[in-house]
C-alpha cells in the first residue's frame, strides 16, 4: 500500500524557503521512527515499511513531500491507514497536551474507542490504537524531536497535507509548549535487534536505570525500558 503527504513549515522564518538542516533532520528522522511504530501496531512487528521524500518545495512555505509504502500485509489494527493514524496521533497529543493518558474503559467499544480523561480534566472518546501508540514514551519523544522546528522565532505551524491537499492536522508554536521533552538531542536514531542480559532489573517498574550486558564482550551498559507492558509485568 502506498501513501502520499506533505509536511508544511510555516511562518516568516520560513519566507526564503529555508530550514536548518539539523532541524530538518531531527524532524524527518522522528517522522521516520513514529511511523514505523505506527506500521508495526496495524501490520506487525514483520511489516517492511519505506519513506521517500518523492517531490521537491513548492512557493508559500516550506513543504516537504514524502510518500510511505507498505509491503502487502494483513491489517491487525482498525484505526484506519497510516497516515490517517500519524494525524491522529498528533491531534490526539494535542488533546492530551502532551502527557500520558489512562483510559477510563478497561475494553474498547464495538468501534474500537475508548473514553480518556486529560490532566486538565476533559474527558472525550479516541480510538484506543490511537492511545496505545501515544502512550509510549518513544512517541512522546518523536514527537517533541518532529516539533522542535517551533522553538525557533518566526516559526509559526507544522501542517501534515494529505495527497489531495486536504489538511490532516495542524501543530501551532502554543502546542510545542506541551510536546517539548526534556531529552537530550537526538544526533543518530539507530534499531537493532540483540539479545540483552539484564544486570541490574528496576523491580519497581522505573523505565530508567536498568543495566544490560551486550553478552558478545561482556560489556555493561545503562538504557532506558521503554516497553510499557514489560514495566508492568
Amino acid at each position: 500500500m502506498q501513501e502520499s503527504f506533505s509536511i508544511e513549515f510555516n511562518g516568516p522564518i520560513f519566507d526564503t524557503h529555508q530550514i536548518s538542516a539539523a532541524a530538518l533532520a531531527q524532524s524527518l528522522l522522528a517522522l521516520d521512527g513514529l511511523s514505523r511504530r505506527i506500521a508495526a501496531v496495524q501490520y506487525g512487528q514483520d511489516v517492511s515499511i519505506d519513506i521517500k521524500v518523492s517531490g521537491g518545495f513548492r512557493p508559500g512555505s516550506f513543504i516537504i513531500d514524502l510518500m510511505t509504502k507498505v509491503q502487502e500485509h494483513p491489517v491487525l489494527a482498525g484505526a484506519g491507514t497510516l497516515i490517517t493514524i500519524l494525524g491522529g496521533v498528533i491531534a490526539f497529543a494535542k488533546w492530551a497536551l502532551g502527557k500520558k493518558v489512562k483510559p477510563l474503559d478497561v475494553k474498547a467499544d464495538e468501534n474500537g474507542n475508548v473514553r480518556v480523561k486529560n490532566e486538565v480534566g476533559h474527558i472525550s472518546t479516541f480510538n484506543q490504537t490511537i492511545v496505545n501508540i501515544y502512550n509510549n514514551n518513544r512517541t512522546l519523544t518523536q514527537l517533541s524531536r518532529f516539533t522542535q522546528t517551533l522553538d525557533a522565532d518566526g516559526a509559526e505551524s507544522i501542517s501534515l497535507i494529505g495527497a489531495d491537499s486536504s489538511p490532516i492536522v495542524q501543530i501551532e508554536k502554543q502546542d510545542r509548549d506541551f510536546l517539548r521533552q526534556d531529552d537530550e538531542l537526538i544526533l543518530t536514531d539507530n534499531e537493532a535487534e540483540v539479545l540483552l542480559e539484564i544486570i541490574g532489573p528496576m523491580y519497581n517498574g522505573s523505565a530508567k536505570g536498568w543495566t544490560f550486558s551486550d553478552g558478545e564482550n561482556g560489556s555493561e551498559f545503562n538504557a532506558v525500558v521503554e516497553d510499557d507492558k514489560f514495566l508492568d509485568d
